[in-house]
């Protein structure tokens, strides 16, 4: 029923209201196809593997952010980032 369904995508999205915000694979390979890349899929596991750094399956802002300070040669992501 549509009422039921609706209940449940308001307590998943209450659940998710108190953590951190994320990625998950689905979302960084079409963040990937955006800018033209197109990585095969085990370039695409290893990439994830070396961000997901508590290996939950979702890439966190932090662990988006400091991988990408490696990628950047230390640059600071965080700015370019908010300003880019």
């Amino acid at each position: 029923d549509a009422e039921d369904e609706d209940a449940e995508d308001e307590d998943a999205e209450d659940e998710d209201a108190g953590s951190a915000p994320y990625l998950c694979e689905g979302q960084i390979r079409l963040l990937l196809e955006s800018i033209g890349e197109r990585p095969s899929d085990a370039t695409f596991r290893m990439l994830v593997g070396g961000i997901d750094s508590d290996r939950d399956g979702r890439v966190t802002l932090e662990e988006f952010l400091s991988a990408a300070d490696l990628i950047l040669g230390r640059s600071p992501a965080r700015v370019v980032l908010v300003v880019g």
